[in-house]
């Protein structure tokens, strides 16, 4: 089975976050486009748009940053070829308001930072949004699938429940379609989806993180995606602008694993 490739499209501070710079939405629309046709171009068929810019990243978002984010998915969905698959993301983990844009903009799926049980982040105590997600996909009758983050780097979990149960708990009470597994690095990134195929050889896990060109090899060989953010960009920053050497360095490695989904 060939391996999938997921990049994020990493946005700017929106409007009524700390750092927005009074940047009007138009202009950023149409670096948000530029950006998913600059990556549509080296070769990436799948793109999550994430809004990484906001501080403080909240796990409800208020309507303006909603609505910014309808504009800017529908603007970049209605640039791209049929044949680039978009996710939303919306950060922290307003699940309930990705799979919303998501619906109605004609993308894809949804990326849910915290789907199941809860984490102790930054913020403190973080919970999961499988229940107004679900609620949300039945209301709607759409297809919007779920990828699920599960024990996500950005917080410890509640209880100290096991990684397979957490698991089981996104795939058989969350319905979740995909499980994306990131560690604190890149070993125990590995280490944990080993566990995850091991439990679950069925499931579709990606890796959410860390994937550089010189250790893609392992990647797939872990897993059955990879999703990279940071990497494409100037000196490995995600808040900085693309870099095409990088991206050509990133595909080149890509294509090297045989892999061309």
């Amino acid at each position: 089975m060939n391996k999938h490739l997921t990049a994020v499209l990493g946005l700017p501070p929106l409007p009524a976050t700390l750092r927005y710079d009074g940047t009007p939405l138009s202009k950023i629309r149409q670096k948000a486009v530029c950006d998913a046709l600059q990556m549509y171009e080296v070769g990436i068929r799948d793109i999550i748009i994430q809004n990484i810019g906001d501080l403080p990243l909240l796990q409800k978002v208020g309507i303006e940053t909603t609505t910014a984010m309808t504009m800017l998915s529908a603007a970049v969905r209605d640039a791209l070829p049929s044949d680039c698959s978009l996710g939303i993301s919306v950060l922290m983990n307003d699940g309930a308001a990705a799979f919303a844009i998501a619906h109605a903009v004609g993308a894809d799926y949804i990326r849910a930072k915290i789907y199941v049980g809860a984490m102790v982040g930054a913020s403190g105590i973080e919970y999961g949004c499988m229940d107004e997600v679900l609620c949300l996909k039945q209301k709607l009758n759409s297809p919007v699938r779920i990828w699920a983050d599960v024990h996500d780097r950005t917080g410890t979990p509640l209880g100290n429940p096991s990684l397979t149960d957490a698991c089981e708990h996104a795939l058989y009470k969350g319905l979740a379609d995909v499980l994306i597994i990131t560690g604190k690095n890149f070993d125990e990134s590995l280490a944990m989806l080993s566990s995850v195929k091991a439990a679950f050889p069925n499931a579709t896990v990606y890796l959410g993180g860390g994937a550089k060109p010189d250790n893609l090899q392992r990647c797939v060989q872990y897993s059955d995606g990879v999703i990279v953010g940071s990497y494409l960009k100037q000196n490995g920053v995600m808040h900085l602008p693309l870099d095409n050497q990088r991206m050509g360095e990133f595909m080149n490695a890509w294509r090297a694993t045989g892999e061309r989904e």
